[in-house]
């Protein structure tokens, strides 16, 4: 098992140093892809053409140490992991997002396309994306919860397949947030009332339902999708909890 942890903060900031315009996006296209135009890293969610907001934060990521966390964390989790991950090499890398008030990245369909992608590139090449917001506390026991999730996720997809059904997802991120140590939580009555709303979804694979469904009715309202009747967080707090009652172990 190898997992690497490659950096990515300081060539974004060497990106922000540029003035704004075409050649600060010629250099944020030169990092993220290559010569051909195929994709280098999973760097989507970077805003070239970020304000002084949105550099502030990433200043704060690099004055933090985030990349040390990341890399002790990513220790603790080859250690932690045995061998369940021994066949696999990873290339873990804090992938900044620009969701500073103003930006143009919506914070939860950004964290979806992470956590649930459409394809299986990222994937194929071993990349753990590793979503760091702007508008986050880069605190150390937050940089290190993100790493151990996406880890554990990825491991996850690569054993089973990117999830295709709520039920799917509801598996991946139980077990992906019990390795992280924790997720949002409800009390008993708010996740039954949870469970019951969700339970006509469970074999759903339509995507505007799969997103109300875990990210709840505030998140889906503002990019357009239907209601669910779900509270914020909702299909996290429902998979987190029944990971705990072993619904969604792994067979």
């Amino acid at each position: 098992m190898a997992f690497t942890l490659l950096p990515t903060l300081a060539p974004i900031r060497e990106i922000y140093a540029l003035p704004r315009g075409p050649e600060r996006m010629a250099a944020y296209l030169a990092l993220m892809c290559d010569a051909r135009g195929e994709m280098r890293l999973p760097l989507m969610d970077v805003n070239p053409m970020a304000g002084e907001a949105t550099v502030a934060a990433l200043d704060a990521l690099l004055a933090a140490g985030a990349e040390r966390v990341a890399e002790t964390a990513l220790a603790t989790a080859r250690a932690r992991l045995g061998e369940t991950a021994t066949e696999h090499e990873l290339t873990v890398l804090l992938a900044f997002a620009d969701d500073v008030a103003g930006a143009w990245t919506n914070r939860w369909s950004a964290d979806a396309r992470n956590r649930f992608p459409e394809n299986t590139h990222v994937l194929r090449n071993g990349w753990v994306p590793v979503l760091v917001f702007g508008s986050d506390a880069p605190t150390p026991d937050a940089i290190t919860a993100s790493v151990y999730a996406g880890v554990r996720r990825t491991l996850h997809q690569l054993r089973f397949g990117l999830p295709e059904t709520l039920n799917d997802r509801l598996r991946q991120e139980g077990i992906a947030l019990t390795f992280a140590g924790g997720g949002p939580r409800f009390a008993p009555d708010e996740l039954a009332a949870i469970a019951r709303a969700l339970d006509p979804f469970r074999s759903s694979r339509a995507e505007p339902e799969l997103f109300a469904a875990m990210y709840g009715d505030e998140a889906a309202r503002a990019i357009g999708y239907a209601q669910l009747g779900i509270p914020h967080l909702g299909g996290f707090a429902l998979a987190l909890a029944e990971a705990g009652e072993a619904r969604f172990g792994e067979p």
